[in-house]
């Protein structure tokens, strides 16, 4: 009829039956089969009529039968059944497409993580190598905010000290908006009391905070000017919050993981260099 029977992935076992009308001996006629695609030639089937396939694999087959006489000759025949066996799913186009993409994807991620990593050594080094030229805590504190615009690209960064005799956090260096004449000034100085607003507590609580919006957070202190997203970083020495990085954005949710993960090994960075000043200061 030209239709083709198709037969679902999974199926274990396909069976064909036919059978053929003689009126003579039955000795006289023979019955062979194939299943072409499968069978590299004629089966006899010694007058059985049912035949059994096991785990065909996926394709097309043409199951074929034909009744001969004891001289070879053709007495009748089926001229062909065709048999599409469907593959399973990790067996077609599409799955083995998702799989190379799955591989290059993989293959991408861990070139992008090398090269993540590269460059946040590379950063790393850029400014270990600027803070250890400094001298004096203020020269460590204006290094750590002119670094963090200079190699992270941040709009502002203001480093806070910790005066533990008035409990408060000072405003002592700038880059940005609240350092606009590039020199050591810093625009509309601002002391902020411990516990109080996003530095104040990360201050007393000595954990980072990022701040995606800041529009959410009713702890958070108008500076200079109103931005929309902040991290705020500590600076520890002896177990005690020694200064803070803050930085502020004017877009929403700028601030990520990476910047966190970044400012905080910076922080640690500069908690070894002041800590080092500091005890030397206390030998001379």
């Amino acid at each position: 009829t030209g239709s083709v029977l198709r037969i679902p992935s999974g199926t274990r076992s396909l069976q064909f039956q036919f059978a053929g009308l003689y009126f003579g001996g039955s000795d006289e006629i023979l019955y062979e089969y194939r299943l072409k695609g499968h069978d590299t030639g004629w089966v006899r089937t010694n007058n059985n009529f049912r035949i059994t396939y096991q785990n065909l694999p996926a394709g097309t087959y043409t199951f074929q039968a034909r009744a001969v006489d004891r001289f070879g000759r053709i007495a009748g025949e089926l001229k062909g059944i065709q048999v599409s066996v469907s593959p399973a799913f990790w067996q077609t186009g599409w799955f083995l497409i998702l799989c190379i993409l799955a591989v290059l994807a993989a293959v991408y991620g861990i070139i992008h993580s090398l090269q993540q990593k590269l460059k946040e050594e590379e950063q790393l080094n850029s400014f270990a190598t600027s803070l250890y030229g400094q001298s004096t805590v203020d020269d460590i504190f204006w290094d750590m905010a002119n670094n963090c615009i200079r190699i992270f690209g941040f709009e502002d960064c203001v480093i806070y000290q910790k005066d533990d005799y008035r409990e408060i956090m000072i405003q002592r260096a700038a880059a940005g908006p609240k350092n606009p004449h590039k020199g050591r000034d810093i625009f509309n100085q601002l002391e902020i009391p411990i516990g109080e607003g996003i530095v104040g507590t990360v201050a007393k609580t000595g954990k980072p905070e990022l701040i995606k919006n800041t529009r959410k957070d009713p702890r958070y202190i108008v500076d200079d000017e109103k931005r929309l997203s902040e991290i705020t970083v500590p600076v520890i020495i002896d177990g005690k919050v020694y200064a803070i990085i803050d930085s502020e954005h004017h877009r929403r949710g700028y601030f990520k993981m990476y910047h966190l993960r970044m400012l905080k090994k910076i922080a640690a960075i500069s908690a070894e260099r002041i800590s080092k000043y500091l005890t030397e200061e206390r030998l001379r």
